[in-house]
């Protein structure tokens, strides 16, 4: 009797799973999906700033890391990658402040830790 109650249930539960298992195929799935379902996830924002940079959309990825920073001011990944992302598009007045050992990266795709200060450097005469 148990299996016939519980064998339903299974093979709902799996029908579920595997029609939710689209929403993971690719981290930018993974974020955009999350993103469409929490739109106030700040991580989320970050993280598919990431991968817009990635992909050569600096305009985008800055676009997220300010999105991520106005849900949360005090992420430093994200003040990271902003500064990263500003200084890489050449706008290193506004990417002064954003990236340094003070705020070190921890994410994978950021500026390292003083990376966008030493592209300014590399800048100066």
């Amino acid at each position: 009797m148990t299996f016939a109650v519980g064998a339903p249930v299974v093979l709902a539960l799996g029908v579920v799973t595997a029609l939710h298992a689209g929403d993971f195929r690719d981290p930018r799935t993974l974020w955009m999906d999350t993103l469409a379902k929490n739109p106030e996830s700040w991580m989320a924002h970050n993280n598919l700033g990431v991968l817009l940079k990635e992909d050569g959309n600096a305009d985008g990825a800055i676009t997220h890391y300010l999105k991520s920073l106005r849900l949360n001011p005090d992420f430093p990944e994200a003040h990271t990658n902003l500064g990263g992302a500003l200084a890489g598009k050449g706008l290193f007045d506004e990417a002064v402040g954003r990236s340094g050992p003070e705020q070190p990266a921890r994410g994978r795709g950021g500026a390292g830790p003083g990376e966008a200060s030493q592209a300014i450097m590399r800048r100066v005469p």
